[in-house]
């Protein structure tokens, strides 16, 4: 086989449901998600940016685990990508900046920051789970899906970022329970055979119109 990021020979590790592993001499041992490869995203990248997004996919592995090329790591480029994003996209922008809602003040949320990768990888590949995610069952599902420790990402942790998420519109409450779900403005990777500008259009004026309700309850 050829190495999907540099096109080098390559072979197989092993092959699993979330994936493949893949040991290259030229880019060494790493793994593509399953997502990744049936959609056919690092095929639309070139090679300079194929690299990048493995050296990325390098500094979000804990040590001795092989790093994983997945979905959520490739959004942000493809998506600039297809829609030609400049610095001044509203909904971009208004991730990144704080928010205050009555009188509490959220951060903005880095999107590149692997904390915040690995969170949205789980919510958005789990969003439809009946009834939402409990913060445990959630943080759960982000160490088992990473092999992380509680150490290195501790309930405490998962907490801040959920407040985070909240705080941006992009995570809800399931009513009075105490259980979480993407609500629909997190949902702006496009969907084939619509518009993608048009998505992300109406994914920022659901963050507006989310941000107004809430300010005035």
């Amino acid at each position: 086989m050829n190495c999907p990021v540099c096109g080098a020979n390559a072979e197989y590790i092993i092959s699993t449901i979330d994936g493949v592993s893949i040991a290259c001499p030229m880019c060494g041992e790493y793994d593509v998600a399953s997502s990744v490869l049936a959609t056919e995203q690092l095929q639309r990248l070139e090679l300079e940016e194929r690299s990048h997004a493995l050296n990325k996919a390098k500094r979000c592995a804990q040590p001795g685990v092989r790093p994983m090329i997945t979905t959520s790591l490739l959004a942000a480029h493809i998506q600039a990508q297809w829609l030609n994003v400049h610095v001044d996209f509203p909904l971009l922008q208004r991730i990144a900046l704080p928010v205050t809602i009555g009188a509490v003040r959220y951060p903005g949320i880095k999107i590149h920051d692997p904390r915040v990768i690995r969170l949205l990888e789980v919510l958005l590949h789990g969003g439809t789970h009946v009834g939402g995610w409990t913060a445990r069952q959630i943080h759960h599902a982000v160490l088992t899906a990473f092999q992380l420790s509680e150490r290195a990402y501790g309930l405490n942790h998962l907490c801040y970022d959920l407040r985070k998420l909240k705080g941006h519109a992009l995570l809800e409450r399931d009513g009075s329970r105490y259980a979480y779900r993407p609500t629909a403005v997190s949902t702006i990777a496009p969907i084939p055979n619509t518009d993608p500008t048009a998505a992300y259009h109406r994914a920022d004026k659901a963050i507006e119109h989310a941000v107004q309700l809430l300010a005035a309850a």
